[in-house]
């Protein structure tokens, strides 16, 4: 699992919607989440840059559909909004 774009980690935790989440804050009040993770390889308030690596797919969390996946949220001042725009 990479970095969508550069920013700091802000949340590494297990939480039951998302299983193991990483929140990543690029500024301005957007923060990209990945959750259902496997392993998770950064720390709280680690910078990274786009691309780096945050962790392995996983299954951990709930979900309709089984096997490593990785979910992918965006959210502006805590707001989740669509990915694509």
């Amino acid at each position: 699992v990479k970095a969508a774009s550069a920013g700091v980690v802000v949340l590494k935790q297990d939480l039951p919607w998302y299983g193991q989440v990483v929140g990543i804050d690029h500024g301005m009040g957007l923060v990209s989440l990945y959750g259902r993770m496997g392993e998770i390889t950064v720390a709280l308030g680690d910078t990274v840059a786009q691309g780096d690596s945050l962790g392995t797919c996983g299954s951990t969390g709930f979900s309709r559909i089984d096997g490593a996946q990785v979910y992918f949220e965006l959210r502006v001042q805590g707001v989740p909004v669509d990915a694509r725009e």
